[in-house]
């Protein structure tokens, strides 16, 4: 009985953080909105590359891990498309995931842009006990060296309009509700919607402060907020703290490194029973600006120094 409880805990934080990956990380928000929806899809008019990796609940064994890289940028203008994988292991579970994204940013006025984006997925989840320490006379399922597969497919849609420096998005991050396949109830992917909004704040030619905010809900399920507020300096230091569902708080840094290359770390720890498990949570970010930066447009990206003032221009 001694082992029980750690195995629910793991099995319940397996299910929180693989069944639900679609919900948005802090690194994302600071530094790569492009998960955040498919209309942020190329919306800095530059190729941008990040690679991202989590450790959940530190410290505790068999506590999930995700890691995973995407790319986006624009072909011509005003058009972009965006790409990622994404893998997530807890224990005997295993997510891969694939998206493929796309839009079109149309300029509607002076300052203002209204973007309309889409994309596919394809994900597959397996359950391996073949290493599974449990007594084979009281667990002949779970010791009988299977391992159990499934596929999903899935689609999204977003659409963001931005003022600026202000942005405001809602978006279906799970279109089509899936049956479960087999005996896999973490195939199941119900209906999923977000709402997503910033507002990065200039303050002199260096300093800015930018407050955002997103929204998850996922049929049958409590929502999900996030809050964070980050301040830069000229793009080249920032930090930011957040505070999300759960009670959890959290508190990063990162820095741009000759405007081409950036790194931002978080650290995450939650307030409630559960989530406070462990040594909190690490996120580490890495960013890459691919080729020629566009200044004219990206106002929010942190490859541009705060310094240039932005003309809001795909030009």
């Amino acid at each position: 009985m001694s082992k029980i409880y750690p195995l629910l805990f793991i099995l319940f934080a397996s299910h929180a953080a693989i069944s639900q990956n679609a919900i948005i990380r802090d690194n994302e928000l600071v530094v790569n909105p492009y998960p955040v929806s498919p209309s942020y899809t190329g919306n800095q008019a530059q190729h941008e590359f990040f690679a991202s990796y989590i450790n959940h609940f530190a410290g505790v064994a068999g506590a999930p891990n995700s890691a995973w890289a995407n790319y986006n940028g624009h072909l011509t203008k005003g058009f972009g498309i965006g790409g990622s994988f994404r893998f997530d292991q807890a224990g005997a579970i295993r997510k891969y995931r694939i998206d493929i994204s796309a839009a079109y940013h149309a300029k509607i006025g002076n300052g203002h842009k209204l973007s309309a984006g889409w994309g596919v997925n394809v994900s597959t989840i397996s359950i391996d006990f073949s290493n599974s320490n449990s007594d084979p006379i009281n667990d002949p399922q779970l010791n009988s060296q299977t391992l159990q597969n499934g596929l999903a497919f899935n689609a999204n849609l977003g659409l963001t309009y931005t003022y600026k420096t202000f942005g405001i998005t809602i978006a279906a991050p799970a279109l089509i509700p899936m049956a479960k396949s087999g005996n896999l109830f973490l195939l199941t992917q119900p209906l999923h919607l977000r709402a997503h909004s910033f507002y990065d704040i200039r303050v002199g030619r260096k300093l800015s402060i930018k407050p955002q905010v997103a929204l998850d809900y996922i049929l049958k399920s409590p929502i999900n907020y996030n809050a964070i507020v980050s301040v830069k300096y000229a793009n080249l230091v920032w930090v930011n703290a957040g505070f999300g569902a759960q009670n959890i708080i959290s508190a990063g840094l990162g820095t741009c490194i000759s405007g081409r290359f950036s790194i931002q770390y978080t650290f995450k720890h939650g307030l409630n029973t559960l989530s406070n498990k462990g040594f909190g949570s690490h996120e580490i970010c890495m960013g890459v600006l691919i080729g020629k930066p566009n200044n004219s447009s990206n106002t929010t990206s942190i490859f541009i120094k705060t310094s240039k003032i932005p003309y809001h221009d795909w030009e």
